[in-house]
């Protein structure tokens, strides 16, 4: 990404990226599902979001620390490039260290085999082929588990709530706080501090992952999920009564706990719901509902911003808190005897 040549290029390359990850991404969950007792699950994704928040902080503060712990200068990586050696670096280490990852556990991490090993291999012969695997995604879809259509509900409004913070949160902090213009100083000191106050959110969810590692020693994944989403949209909402810089950070902190909990405990509820067998495939069409409200934010949030709000990004900040507290009332549905499994049992 660093070497491309033009936007589009870059913009492919990221959406590249973007798919690569998810694609990768939920068997990892599913592992999780599959290879620890359902008393253990809790725990399990507990740590999977540690893992994650730390893993976050680290790539962000990477460019900083190559600079100034590594004493790389801070020069363009060439005469036709304005991007900092450092920034270059960084994606290297991070190719790396994905490819690492994704390879030390494929290698190392064994699964299960089937009771009938000779039942399995022919099931997979009898549904392989491009037009079995369609009939497959849309009879999973309609066959859903209660848990998994009550929880999608949830996972819409979180993740349409977290689109509109990763899109509307740097410019609101930059014009509606910092009162700057695209191009002014204090537009660019307005972005910068918003990098900071995406920092904290991050860091305060890796540290929180610790206290989710102990709540789910006493409390149900839901009854979690639905204080933190709660924490989380409450912070977000606050951001547009800050009248000072420091208050956001409050927000993001807040913010922060609700983070934690979703990177874990929606797939604490959802593995304990789902035929082992069906698992992998489940855990796969759990990724549309986090994709699926992204695609309607990307394609709706910026004509209501542009012609209800006059191009003002705070309110759509402030929607992004409102769905994160309906997904955190939408939790209540989600059934309680099939989505929890009490420590011990």
């Amino acid at each position: 990404m660093p070497n491309s040549s033009s936007l589009w290029m870059a913009a492919g390359l990221l959406w590249l990226l973007d798919g690569s990850v998810n694609i990768s991404m939920e068997p990892f969950r599913a592992f999780v599902g599959d290879l620890l007792p359902p008393q253990q699950r809790k725990v399990g994704f507990a740590m999977q979001s540690l893992l994650i928040g730390f893993g976050a902080i680290l790539s962000s503060m990477l460019p900083w620390l190559l600079a100034n712990v590594f004493g790389l200068a801070l020069a363009t990586s060439s005469a036709e490039s304005r991007i900092p050696a450092t920034v270059h670096l960084s994606f290297y280490i991070g190719a790396v260290v994905f490819m690492t990852a994704v390879l030390y556990t494929v290698l190392t991490t064994r699964e299960h085999p089937p009771k009938d090993l000779a039942a399995f291999e022919a099931e997979k012969r009898a549904t392989a082929g491009v037009g079995h695997a369609i009939t497959g995604i849309f009879s999973g879809l309609v066959g859903m588990p209660l848990v998994m259509r009550r929880l999608a509900v949830v996972q819409f409004f979180t993740w349409f709530g977290l689109f509109c913070l990763w899109i509307y949160f740097t410019p609101a902090l930059a014009h509606g706080l910092f009162g700057g213009e695209p191009g002014s100083e204090s537009y660019q000191r307005g972005v910068e501090w918003a990098g900071v106050c995406l920092g904290v959110y991050n860091g305060v969810a890796c540290g929180f992952a610790f206290v989710l590692l102990g709540l789910t020693q006493r409390f149900s994944a839901r009854s979690i999920h639905r204080a933190a989403l709660l924490v989380g949209g409450l912070g977000l909402a606050s951001v547009a009564y800050w009248k000072n810089e420091y208050g956001p950070l409050l927000s993001m902190a807040a913010l922060g706990v609700g983070w934690a909990s979703i990177l874990s405990m929606p797939y604490a509820m959802l593995a304990n719901a789902l035929p082992p067998a069906r698992m992998g495939f489940y855990m796969g069409v759990f990724n549309f509902f986090i994709v699926i409200p992204q695609i309607i934010a990307s394609a709706v949030l910026g004509f209501v911003v542009k012609n209800a709000f006059d191009g003002r990004a705070m309110p759509a900040v402030v929607i992004g808190g409102c769905s994160l507290v309906i997904a955190a009332l939408a939790v209540t549905w989600v059934p309680k005897d099939q989505a929890d499994t009490p420590i011990g049992v």
